[in-house]
């Protein structure tokens, strides 16, 4: 079962992601390693993600579905 805590420790599974390659699956979260601009972000979370820099050590938390980037490191965390 997908829980808060199996997502944020990375027990469903997480990949890092440094390049801007088009990203698909279910995510619950994201964590941005350095500041990371995304191009692409489609799912369900509230608001404006892509298009802005996020600082590195944020925290991102929705559903997400295709996520890419413009730039940035980031680790998607698995549902």
């Amino acid at each position: 079962m997908a829980t808060p805590v199996n997502i944020i420790n990375g027990y469903n599974g997480s990949k890092r992601v440094a390049d801007t390659t088009t990203q698909t699956g279910t995510f619950g979260a994201i964590y941005c390693n350095a500041d990371t601009v995304f191009d692409t972000l489609t799912g369900s979370y509230a608001g404006t993600v892509t298009g802005i820099t996020h600082a590195a050590g944020k925290w991102i938390y929705g559903v997400f579905q295709t996520v890419k980037l413009t730039s940035g490191d980031i680790d998607l965390y698995n549902l």
